[in-house]
């Protein structure tokens, strides 16, 4: 199904580069207005959208891979707390 969709190109310089790039954003970066991203020209961009399109399964990875990294976070900041544990009773138990 035919979609169109408003964006804007913008031309993008930061301070370390010495020329700056023509980019397409979504973001109207005219109401909040930045040294670095300037609005050249609004466009409408048509492209072709599956009539069945479920973004659930993209935002299912996607959560579940930001559950992973928690996890494995936790499961690394319980070991450095074991270990400072094990470290204590060792000192107990040579007193």
């Amino acid at each position: 199904m035919k979609q169109i969709a408003k964006c804007f190109v913008i031309y993008r310089q930061y301070q370390w580069e010495e020329k700056g790039t023509f980019i397409v954003d979504s973001f109207d970066y005219r109401k909040n207005p930045n040294e670095t991203h300037i609005v050249v020209s609004e466009i409408d961009v048509e492209f072709d959208a599956p009539d069945n399109f479920d973004p659930r399964p993209q935002i299912i990875e996607s959560l579940r891979k930001q559950q992973n990294e928690i996890q494995a976070d936790a499961f690394m900041k319980c070991q450095k707390i074991d270990d400072a544990i094990q470290q204590l009773l060792a000192i107990e138990n040579k007193a």
